[in-house]
């Protein structure tokens, strides 16, 4: 978070603080999702394996599940800089500028989500069991200690 408060603050041409407190909810907030998806990757096997780009190419590459999430955060990290860069060219006000502008925004927009599409094709060859399993009660608890409680009061008669 830290280290994208400066680029924030550039952007937005925001108070210094604004920016801040609005980093830190934002944090606050992603980082649950992040996690709760960490913790779904769990279950896959933590060998090397390969990294299939569709349902049937692979990469010769072999990695390990703690390789493969750094991978895709790497991925996120670039879209995230490229969303940056790419409102910094939106507010030059020129034609140039709008062009290299959205096409950052689209390039940042397809980065964001490939780790989606990897994690979901790493599902499906190395665990298969794990897409017609939802998540039990234990897990909702330890994930997300207040959605738990939630879902067992909807769930009484």
């Amino acid at each position: 978070m830290l280290f994208m408060i400066g680029p924030a603050s550039i952007v937005a041409d925001d108070p210094l603080i604004a920016v801040v407190v609005q980093s830190l909810i934002g944090f606050v907030l992603s980082w649950t999702v992040h996690r709760t998806g960490h913790r779904l990757l769990t279950a896959l096997p933590q060998k090397p394996c390969r990294l299939y780009v569709s349902s049937f190419r692979c990469l010769s590459v072999r990695l390990t599940r703690t390789q493969f999430l750094w991978v895709t955060e790497l991925i996120v990290g670039a879209a995230v800089f490229a969303a940056v860069v790419g409102k910094r060219f939106l507010h030059t006000g020129d034609t140039f500028g709008l062009l290299t502008g959205l096409s950052f925004m689209v390039a940042a927009f397809v980065l964001y989500f490939i780790p989606v599409y990897l994690g979901r094709l790493w599902i499906r060859h190395y665990y298969p069991a794990m897409t017609l399993v939802g998540p039990t009660e234990e897990g909702i608890k330890t994930s997300l200690p207040g959605i738990g409680s939630m879902c067992t009061f909807t769930r009484k008669p």
